[in-house]
């Protein structure tokens, strides 16, 4: 009798350990926060597979505005349409011209055209727990020439004014396609940057991925097929790991040319290696680094397992965050 319980008690030790060893299909429990084209702001709980409406949203998403506050808050921007601008602001629209592509520049990559320019954007404070919305902040542009003025209007909860400044931009960089196309700031069409983690960003610039730290830059990776300034070419879209080791970047082999990708780059050793190919962009580490997040051109997310390379589909969004 105490020799087949021990048997059994083996036989079940080893059954153990063999489950534990085992990966399932259940993902963590990670909460995407997404738009949807510009009609809504969803949270989608991965761990029980549920979605629910955290904000109706109104007027045309700043593409690259939607954030964590803090752990319980989000914020998101959109432009608010000409004839709904306050009245303050709509009493100066007589002293200057308005630019037809109004409804398409976002706050920092902005294009603005030879004519003057009004926009006006409103930033929306996003309680995911209490479901609660108000406007956080505005920005109020104008383009003289030049010069883009800005206004930045903040706000209590309550809706009165807690502050605001004046600051100005010079516009002087100019595509590299020519015509008469400024940028107000000097990155260009095809810079992005990362957020910063533990004191470390990474960004890239003309197909080149840099890494920027107190004040010192440094050149991780060089694209070794040029750039191209119409279309686009070498590494964008960079994505820091939490623990600051890695980052994640989108690559473009240039115009109709295949082999695009989603790679993650070794900080320490510079060494690339490709996680999946496709046209996805947009990569994103989620919070315990076993699975990152990628949005495919037509603009389905998903959830990809690094180690299996599993794609589980969320939905088809705009912007969207995790933790």
């Amino acid at each position: 009798m105490q020799k087949g319980l021990s048997i059994v008690s083996i036989l079940v030790f080893i059954l153990g350990v063999g489950l534990v060893g085992c990966r399932t299909d259940q993902l963590p429990g990670y909460q995407i926060i997404y738009t949807v084209g510009n009609e809504g702001l969803y949270l989608h709980k991965t761990a029980s597979d549920t979605t629910i409406l955290l904000a109706e949203l109104k007027g045309n998403l700043i593409d690259g505005s939607l954030s964590f506050i803090n752990d319980s808050m989000v914020m998101v921007g959109y432009i608010v349409p000409y004839e709904n601008w306050p009245l303050r602001i709509k009493n100066l629209s007589s002293l200057f011209d308005t630019s037809t592509n109004v409804d398409t520049m976002a706050k920092y990559q902005s294009e603005f055209s030879g004519k003057n320019l009004m926009k006006f954007e409103e930033f929306l404070a996003i309680d995911v727990k209490q479901h609660k919305q108000w406007v956080d902040h505005t920005i109020y542009y104008n383009l003289e020439n030049d010069t883009l003025k800005v206004v930045t209007t903040t706000f209590t909860p309550a809706g009165e004014i807690l502050a605001e400044k004046d600051s100005s931009i010079e516009c002087r960089s100019w595509s590299y396609s020519g015509g008469l196309i400024k940028f107000c700031d000097d990155q260009g069409r095809f810079y992005s940057e990362s957020a910063w983690v533990d004191g470390l960003q990474a960004f890239t610039s003309q197909g080149d991925v840099y890494l920027r730290e107190a004040d010192t830059t440094r050149l991780l990776i060089k694209s070794d097929i040029g750039f191209d300034p119409k279309f686009g070419s070498g590494y964008y879209e960079p994505t820091l790991s939490n623990d600051g080791k890695k980052v994640l970047v989108r690559y473009l082999p240039g115009f109709l040319r295949p082999g695009s990708c989603i790679m993650e780059v070794d900080i320490a050793t510079g060494e690339k290696q490709v996680v999946v190919y496709g046209d996805y962009r947009n990569p994103l580490y989620a919070p315990d680094g076993q699975y990152i997040l990628l949005k495919h051109q037509k603009g389905e997310l998903y959830l990809m397992d690094i180690e299996t390379q599993k794609l589980t589909f969320v939905d088809e969004v705009g912007m969207f965050i995790v933790k």
